[in-house]
This record gives C-alpha cells, structure tokens and sequence, in this order.
C-alpha cells in the first residue's frame, strides 16, 4: 500500500510539473495512425462500393498522422494536412497545414483536429475544414457522435478552461478551472450536459454541469487520487479511470459503483463502446497474460476472457470490441466477449479499428483488411 500511494504522489507530482510548464495534461488511449502517403488508394479501396471489403488495400504508414471514420466518410491528419473523403474514396475536403503529432476526435459528419501545446484546432466536415482558436494552448479535445465538442486549453488568469462548442464550431458553453489542473473534459451525447476531471491538492476532483446553468450538479474528490480519463457511458452514467478502479456515477455524482482492480495493472482501456467500458488488465506489468474485461454502465462486469498474447492495440464502437495482436491476429468480440470475427496472418500488424456494425479495418505496415461484413 505505501508503494502504490508513493506511486500516486509521484504521478500526481509529474502532472503538475507537467502542467506549470507545458499545460499539456491529457492521458488518452493511444490509437496507432494512417497516413496520408499513398492515402488516395487506400481511401478507394477501402470506400468504393464496387470493390470486395476483403481485397488487400496498399498505401504508406507513418508514426505522425491519424485518422477517424464518419458517417460514409473519411478524415485524416498527417503533418501534410487534413483531407476528408466520401464514400466513394473522392477527396472532398483538403486543408493544406503542417501538423506535428496531430490528434483528432470524430463524431458521425464531423471531426476535430488539434496539436496538443497549440491554439489551433480544425473542424473538419463532409466538404469543408474551418480552423478555429483556442483561448490558450490545447490540452485535448473530445467530440460526441453529434459533433458537439469541448476543448480543453489554458486560459489567462485561470489554471485552464473547458470551452463546449455546437457542431458549427460556435462557443456555447465555458467553465474555468481555478482551483485545479484541467485533466480532462466531456459533452454528454445529447449535447446537454459536461464533466470536467481536475486534479487538486487533494487529489482528484469531478464536476458536472448542465449546459444551461453555471452553478455544479454535482462534485466528487477522491483524495490521493488521479483521474486518467473521464467519459460519459450514457446520458445519465459518466465514469472516470484511475491506475486502479474504475468508478461510474450518476451524473450528480452523488454516488459511485466502483470496479476494482487493485492487484492487476491497468495496460489498455476505451470508452468509445456504447455503455461500456473495456478494460486490459494484466497480473504483471510486462508480460503478454491479461484479461479482456467489459464492464457495463452499472458498474458490473459484463464479461472476461483470458489472453495469452501480447496486445498491439484495441478499440470499441456500438456493441463491439476489437483487439490487435502482435502474432498478426486480429479479433472482433461482442460486448459479451463472444467471438464474432478473426483474421490471421496480417504480417506486420500495428492495430486495428472497429466499426459501429462490427466490422473493422486492420491496419499493417504497408496494407489494410477488412475484417467482417
């Protein structure tokens, strides 16, 4: 128990050197990038209508761009630009701009894109991109499936700020934090509430806000604690990850159900399944023995399988979970953990993304495979 407290205040004390001088606090799950090298054939392949969704797709992999599905559509950031594409793989939207290390965060007709340090972010639509300003340097942004979005940036005079904006890229909504670091921020999915994560010399501390009043809904601090990522599993259900438990509320946060892992290290999660969150616990930190874990918006466990390979990447969307293994094998899993697809054999696999229908897209050093359908 000492060890893990040290371990707290040693990670606590890191953030908040981190955020003095870079302002650039925001822990998300990794997601491996496409680029836009090559992306045209990519794009076609994987997009036209007339083409088998199992034909091997070839284009160039770089470590600096990423990208994210809309609805029929397309957008991808590189250190090129962004450029969105439609369903038939024409590029319908181009915006020429050097990012470095650029994230992006996607709803169903829309995404946004950022530099985590910079102003600027971008708002990429079916057929045009608007570049916006932040009041500060961004720490992170998330998107809901609306394209409602909030941005987390510094702000002069206060710790830092959480800005929501409608689908436009019109500011509705600001919340400064004054009291603590700004961690972490999400718009509920219909576009009508907010939780905020930051960290305080307490610990960490939760606040909700309904979009139409200023004053809390509620709070929640957690002392000598530190909150990795908060999401809302449901309207009414928001959650919030820590290096050992997983606690959900109702959105007054009266209350917590809590998953606890205490003993197993935490070595992946994602909140992006509908009203679940999938967890990779491991009983070591090194290793390839863990367990695939989905837990509901009840805090319960829905389901738990055993692996015994080391885990490349994973990713949830609608009632499903894909995972990326490095012997080139991917596995598409309901939230039930039940196998509903398998690829093997994808030589030079880095990961995978599934699709609200179950279907995914396999990425490799030089090609992606459709996966389902």
């Amino acid at each position: 128990m000492k060890k893990r407290k040290k371990l707290i205040g040693a990670i606590i004390s890191a953030i908040i050197v981190l955020a003095l001088i870079a302002g650039a606090v925001y822990l998300i799950t990794h997601r491996e990038l496409i680029a836009d090298g090559g992306f045209d054939q990519f794009i076609q392949n994987t997009f036209h209508k007339n083409r088998s969704r199992n034909e091997n797709i070839y284009f160039d992999v770089y470590s600096e761009s990423t990208f994210a599905t809309l609805t029929d559509s397309l957008a991808v950031a590189s250190d090129a630009g962004i450029s969105v594409f439609d369903a038939s793989g024409q590029r319908t939207a181009t915006y020429n701009i050097q990012l470095r290390s650029p994230h992006i965060a996607s709803g169903k007709r829309s995404a946004l894109v950022w530099v985590s340090g910079s102003e600027e972010a971008y708002l990429a639509g079916l057929d045009s991109i608007t570049p916006l300003k932040a009041d500060g340097a961004v720490i992170g942004a998330k998107m809901n499936s609306e394209g409602m979005f909030v941005v987390c940036a510094e702000d002069t005079g206060y710790k830092a700020a959480a800005t929501v904006y409608d689908a436009a890229g019109t500011a509705v909504y600001k919340w400064y934090s004054g009291e603590g670091y700004l961690i972490d921020a999400a718009v509920s999915e219909n576009g009508q509430r907010l939780i905020v994560s930051t960290l305080t010399d307490s610990g960490a501390r939760l606040v909700s806000f309904a979009l139409d009043n200023e004053t809390p809904k509620g709070e929640f601090i957690e002392e000598g604690s530190l909150y990795l990522e908060t999401a809302f599993l449901s309207d009414s259900r928001v959650c919030a990850m820590s290096e050992n438990a997983l606690r959900i509320f109702p959105f007054s946060l009266s209350s917590s159900d809590v998953y606890d892992f205490s003993g197993e290290y935490l070595k992946n999660y994602t909140f992006d399944g509908s009203g679940f969150a999938a967890l990779l616990l491991g009983k070591y930190r090194t290793g390839n023995q863990a367990r695939l874990v989905t837990v509901g918006a009840d805090g319960r466990e829905n389901a738990s399988v055993e692996l015994d390979r080391e885990v490349l990447s994973m990713s949830a969307a609608g009632s499903y979970v894909a995972v990326a293994f490095a012997d080139n094998t991917v596995t598409v899993y309901n939230d039930k953990l039940a196998v509903v697809a398998e690829k093997d054999e994808l030589i030079g696999l880095r990961g995978v993304y599934v699709r609200p229908d179950g279907t995914a897209v396999a990425v490799t050093a030089t090609e992606a495979f459709s996966i389902g359908g």
